[in-house]
């Protein structure tokens, strides 16, 4: 059986997870590539080059602790390619065999990773350097195709990426993806922006455009089919501009909610972790729906959809907004709220130790600032303190 992905695309995926720059998605699908013996010379051919790399660039393992590194990977490999090889392997034996073979190639990966990462202190310095997280620089979002192949956008050059009868997916010089061409059959791509990623735009085949925030993801068919209503499945944040088509009305489901449009601009924000669905209409008009209630949105006016729809109308729409246009912005925000957007936005978690009674958060800060600068404008204008644990990229409050 030929292999599901190119050698360059199997080492793209681990060179994210060596470089720590990986999402939850991406460790999912190197775990079931590991797992398969056609990747496995590329694995270990990658993951010598890192060590290489650290041991003649960086100078920063001891020559005991590389040696080590070195030989688990092959001492278990070689454990898996002997009981492939007895006389009647069992099925448990081989299972085991392999899951060991994936486990460790992601053991020594990680461990290469933590060395090559870490940052260089001054000789003689015994002081722990205060840590540090970049804001996302570009996009990582990926495209599944119908076929079940991932394209990592970060990875492909300009110009055409796939081509589905005659429907074209282009990735254009400014980062954008588009969809052209028209289809008789409804077929579906999934594009996920995973957390720690920059913004992504596409164009739908009908000339709507979305804008995907970090930890989110959309569904849709790769081309409208004339006569049909046109509709996509979302889960995160994202921002439309409908093209309008008033024969063909635009539906966004999410869950149990559902969005009609004739033609307009809105975003919808429905992270599972956040306690609302919202929908924030700023031009056109929108019908929100669910089994216990609808509403019609004015320009303005938000829904928020939970066990019910409830208008909301004194809505701050720089901060609705905030992320489409460069800016992380709160006013009287609950700390909650304000963690949440940085879990997504610097790709770590973030816990509360204690009590925070009713403080109250303002923040308005460029994206590109770091998540040090944003710390120290939220956290220490409140008087709170904070720790920051590199390692397992995760922040702490401390009232």
């Amino acid at each position: 059986m030929e292999p599901r992905y190119t050698p360059e695309e199997f080492t793209v995926l681990l060179q994210r997870y060596i470089e720590n720059r990986y999402s939850r998605e991406d460790v999912d699908l190197l775990t079931q590539l590991i797992d398969e013996p056609a990747y496995h010379g590329l694995a270990m051919e990658l993951i010598e080059g890192t060590l290489h790399k650290i041991k003649v660039e960086e100078g920063e393992i001891a020559p005991d602790v590389l040696e080590r590194l070195r030989n688990k990977l092959p001492g278990i490999l070689g454990e898996e390619q002997a009981a492939q090889t007895s006389a009647r392997p069992s099925v448990s034996v081989l299972r085991r065999m392999r899951w060991a073979a994936a486990a460790a190639i992601l053991l020594v990966a990680g461990t290469a990773a933590y060395f090559l990462l870490q940052p260089k202190q001054p000789a003689g310095s015994t002081a722990q350097p205060i840590a540090d997280v970049k804001a996302p620089e570009k996009n990582r979002a990926m495209i599944t195709l119908e076929n079940g192949k991932t394209i990592y956008l970060d990875s492909v050059g300009n110009g055409q990426l796939a081509a589905m009868g005659a429907v074209k997916l282009v990735k254009l010089a400014n980062g954008q993806i588009r969809y052209s061409g028209k289809a008789s059959d409804i077929a579906y791509h999934t594009l996920t922006n995973p957390r720690g990623s920059q913004p992504i735009d596409m164009t739908l085949s009908d000339g709507s455009r979305v804008w995907l925030n970090a930890g989110s993801s959309i569904t849709y068919p790769i081309a409208f089919v004339a006569g049909q209503h046109r509709k996509v499945n979302m889960t995160g944040e994202a921002y439309f501009e409908v093209a309008h088509d008033a024969a063909n009305p635009f539906y966004v489901s999410r869950g149990g909610m559902e969005v009609k449009v004739l033609g307009t601009h809105f975003n919808v924000n429905a992270y599972d972790n956040e306690g609302a669905y919202k929908v924030t209409l700023l031009e056109g008009v929108v019908a929100v729906k669910k089994a216990t209630g609808q509403l019609l949105l004015k320009p303005g006016q938000q829904a928020q959809v939970n066990q019910t729809v409830t208008l909301e109308t004194a809505v701050d729409l720089e901060q609705v907004m905030a992320w489409k246009n460069g800016a992380t912005y709160f006013t009287n925000a609950d700390l909650g709220v304000v963690l949440r957007e940085l879990e997504r936005w610097y790709d770590i978690k973030a816990e509360v130790k204690g009590t925070l009674g009713s403080k109250r958060f303002y923040l308005d800060a460029p994206r590109s600032a770091s998540l040090q600068d944003v710390l120290k404008s939220i956290l220490e204008d409140n008087q709170l303190r904070y720790a920051y644990d590199a390692n397992n990229r995760t922040l702490t409050v401390h009232p």
